[in-house]
């Protein structure tokens, strides 16, 4: 496991960070261990599912369906390597909605050009600042702001398409309610609510749409995990470089 993925599971979790990477990584395999168990024993709210989502384990290989194809692309850098759309992953269900995808179409054609996704592995970020010269801080301080801003940028598609998954779950239920007969055959007596409840959200569109919303909204935790190690990197390039200027305005007084 990768080291800043284990402190994205432990930020998710809520539980103090180790002072070694060593025992990030152990606090991070305890934590999905803990999420494994919790799911086998039936209990898959949140942070359950979102990390067993993030971890990639059994979460998904156990709640998805065929009809359910999420395109996802990663890219590679020096924080967190995620499984994230640099568009929006939303796709239609027989031309029934644009997802996000309309929305950054008129925004492109609007002369507003796309956020370009970093290029490369990236620098990893150093234990110590203080050892870096001027010229290599500022310029890690560029590629972060870049990082930053993407990453913004990544976590506003994922939103925008958990509220697209989420307004399609709730269209595929009224629906669905619609072509439920509320009668029971059997009996010829009106079928009870909870009954009515089962056949909806067992709806094969139904289902598909809330595996969208459950990968969308496990996604939307993790960047925003990425998204508060960047802002945490640059607040300790600013610090430094806060620091390397009253030292110098302290040497010419």
């Amino acid at each position: 496991m990768d080291i800043t993925v284990a402190k994205s599971l432990i930020n998710l979790a809520k539980r103090p960070f180790p002072d070694t990477d060593a025992g990030c990584l152990e606090l991070a395999d305890k934590i999905v261990r803990d999420a494994q168990e919790a799911w086998d024993q039936g209990i898959k709210g949140e942070p359950v599912r979102s990390i067993m989502s993030i971890h990639g384990a059994t979460l998904m290989a156990s709640s998805a369906r065929p009809d359910v194809d999420i395109q996802r692309t990663t890219w590679k850098n020096p924080a967190v390597v995620t499984q994230a759309p640099s568009e929006p992953s939303v796709a239609p269900v027989e031309g029934k909605t644009k997802g996000t995808q309309g929305l950054i179409a008129g925004l492109r054609e609007a002369g507003i050009p796309a956020i370009a996704p970093p290029t490369g592995e990236g620098t990893p970020f150093p234990q110590d600042l203080a050892k870096m010269g001027d010229t290599m801080l500022r310029s890690l301080a560029s590629e972060y702001t870049h990082f930053l801003s993407y990453t913004q940028w990544r976590l506003g598609v994922e939103e925008a398409d958990a509220i697209v998954s989420e307004r399609m779950v709730e269209k595929a239920r009224r629906s669905a309610i619609l072509s439920i007969d509320r009668v029971d055959p059997e009996t010829k007596k009106t079928k009870l609510a909870a009954h009515l409840d089962a056949e909806v959200g067992s709806s094969p569109e139904v289902l598909t749409w809330e595996d969208r919303l459950a990968i969308h909204e496990a996604g939307i935790k993790l960047l925003r995990a990425e998204r508060d190690i960047y802002q945490g990197y640059l607040d300790r390039i600013s610090r430094e470089m806060t620091a390397r200027h009253n030292e110098y305005e302290r040497s010419i007084t």
